[in-house]
Formats: structure tokens, sequence, C-alpha cells
């Protein structure tokens, strides 16, 4: 028996896209969303965890107000990420959001060091 073409292409890419993600070179969006009210450490924790059960969220940090959401665009997108947080009774403020990579990181924190 022989594999489907379908099965061939999709074997194609993920077998493209894991040296990628092996490598570290997986790219990210960094996402700032800023919501209203968000002060208690119970209120942090449970945003926290709702972000971080979404397949393709890689970091989540608070701090003021402000999540910082760096995630996956081919396994998640920001619509969903909003979503997630209104779903668990927040209420958004602001947002703005930029392509990262760990490549990217790592130039620019080299760069803001002064290392070559």
């Amino acid at each position: 028996m022989h594999p489907s073409s379908d099965m061939l292409a999709g074997d194609l890419l993920f077998s493209m896209a894991e040296p990628a993600k092996e490598s570290g070179l997986q790219e990210y969006i960094d996402a700032e969303i800023v919501i209203e009210g968000l002060k208690t450490p119970t209120q942090e924790k449970t945003l926290c965890d709702t972000l971080e059960k979404l397949k393709g969220v890689h970091n989540v940090t608070i701090k003021n107000e402000k999540v910082s959401v760096q995630y996956e665009p081919v396994r998640l997108t920001e619509k969903a990420i909003i979503a997630a947080i209104q779903a668990a009774g927040f209420r958004i403020t602001d947002q703005h959001s930029a392509p990262s990579s760990p490549m990217i990181d790592a130039l620019v924190s080299g760069a803001r060091s002064g290392k070559k």
C-alpha cells in the first residue's frame, strides 16, 4: 500500500517545520495586552493559567495590569488569545503585537549589551 499524496505533503510540511523548532528558530509573536482591574495575585494566576492552556502559547508574563504573551502564530491567533481573556471575565483596554523569534531576541539583546 502506497501513501496518498496528501500524506506525503503532510509529512513534508511536518519535517520542514521540525528543524526550525529544534534549532531554536521557531517564530513567535509577542502580544502585549492591558487588562483593566488586574490587581490581585489570584486574578493574575487565573489569567496566566487560562493563557498557558492555549496550544501555541510559549510564555506568559504579567506586570502592572499588562499581560505579555509570546505565542506561535501558526498554532494560535491573537483573536483567540483575546477571546480566552474575555471568556475568563477580564476586560481588555489596549493591545499590540510584534513578531519575535529566539534568533531575533538574541541579536537585539546582544546589540543592547554591546556584544556582536
